[in-house]
């Protein structure tokens, strides 16, 4: 349990930990929770069926291939109690795939350098690193929803003005250019550089090589995520 509070003034002890156990269930378990739990919160508080009406007038390309009547259909069944628990669940379970993914990817990428870390050690390493990250948004979204006079009218996808994307107007923005600019984030760039830290004590490797080898991959992914933007308008 000391590790949830260590991991956020004294990481090195617990990546420390990660490369003697391979511990990874505990921090996979509490991102999964946490996330589940803050969309179910951010969902009830704003309403999924202003969130899905909001879709819809973002991306009228979509809105337009579907009659008006179905459309008030699936707006009106998207705040059901089913979908917001459906929705909160694979949101959860969505965050430990990702973990999953991201850890393979660099037990594979540090293998061709000559290290072989144990799918563990990079689960381990990937969710401790994401752990704080999580819980410093969980507590800012909910504050902000707390605060706030409307919530209604807040869209989640700006709710944390923690990017360059929350100060451009979505509508007038090229899609890729506005998902190019939401990928420059704070906090995913301190989850780039504690991730770096982590994969530098578990896996022996400089520092340098570790935070080179984040930032390409982080790198590929904004481009593929730019990409996907610009071909679906999404």
């Amino acid at each position: 349990m000391a590790s949830f509070l260590q991991i956020f003034y004294d990481p090195a002890p617990v990546f420390a930990q990660v490369r003697e156990r391979g511990s990874w269930v505990a921090p996979l378990v509490a991102i999964a929770l946490m996330t589940m739990l803050f969309g179910f919160y951010v969902s009830r508080t704003i309403g999924m069926e202003n969130m899905t009406r909001r879709f819809f007038d973002e991306h009228p390309s979509i809105s337009n291939q579907m009659p008006a009547d179905k459309k008030e259909e699936a707006i009106r069944q998207s705040g059901s109690p089913a979908r917001l628990l459906m929705g909160s669940f694979f949101g959860g379970v969505g965050v430990a795939v990702v973990t999953l993914i991201v850890a393979s990817i660099l037990m594979m990428m540090l293998a061709i350098m000559d290290r072989k870390p144990q799918l563990t050690q990079m689960l381990g390493t990937v969710g401790w690193s994401m752990f704080p990250f999580t819980v410093i948004s969980c507590i800012m979204g909910v504050l902000i929803l707390a605060l706030s006079k409307d919530p209604t009218e807040l869209d989640p996808q700006t709710l944390l003005a923690t990017n360059v994307g929350a100060f451009l107007e979505k509508n007038s923005t090229g899609a890729f250019v506005y998902s190019l600019a939401s990928s420059f984030d704070l906090l995913a760039i301190g989850k780039v550089f504690l991730l770096s830290f982590g994969i530098s004590k578990v896996s022996g490797i400089a520092f340098a090589r570790a935070l080179t080898l984040v930032i390409g991959l982080w790198l590929v992914w904004v481009l593929l995520r730019g990409g996907f933007a610009a071909a679906t308008g999404i």
